[in-house]
């Protein structure tokens, strides 16, 4: 009878021994785990960077917007000076000028209010071009808060 429970303990001893993984197993799963969480950790890496060279791209573009804005606000100023400074000139070209023909003043009359629709047109698309910066750097700002 002790035979038996000798066989049947050593029996059920080997099937303990042999149940787990071997050593080789067990390096493995460990490895392969660690590739993982290695992976998982890379990926975390780039995607912070990205984000972080993302921030920079929208600074970036956030600058060169508020440059561009106020070279823009003040070539618009310098714009209606000049359509100031030539509605100026259309009252003194019809004023009377002794020595002036008729034909003249009409020429300088013309001429002076293509100058004055020209700058009132160059006036309205820069302000159109405002207006559509205004809007980018809006956009970009928003951009950024949603990164933060």
């Amino acid at each position: 009878m002790k035979s038996i429970i000798f066989m049947a303990l050593l029996v059920t001893t080997l099937m303990i021994i042999s149940c787990g993984l071997n050593e080789n197993e067990k390096t493995s799963l460990l490895m392969s785990q660690q590739i993982k969480d290695d992976s998982i950790r890379f990926a975390e890496i780039n995607q912070i960077k990205k984000a972080d060279s993302l921030k920079a791209v929208l600074r970036d573009s956030l600058i060169f917007c508020n440059d561009l804005l106020n070279r823009q606000q003040n070539s618009l100023i310098q714009l209606k000076t000049s359509i100031y400074t030539a509605n100026d000139e259309m009252t003194t070209i019809k004023a009377f000028h002794f020595g002036r023909l008729p034909e003249e003043r009409e020429t300088e009359v013309r001429n002076n209010e293509l100058k004055i629709q020209s700058l009132i047109l160059q006036s309205s698309n820069l302000q159109v071009s405002i207006q559509h910066n205004m809007s980018e750097i809006f956009q970009v700002k928003e951009k950024l808060a949603n990164l933060k």
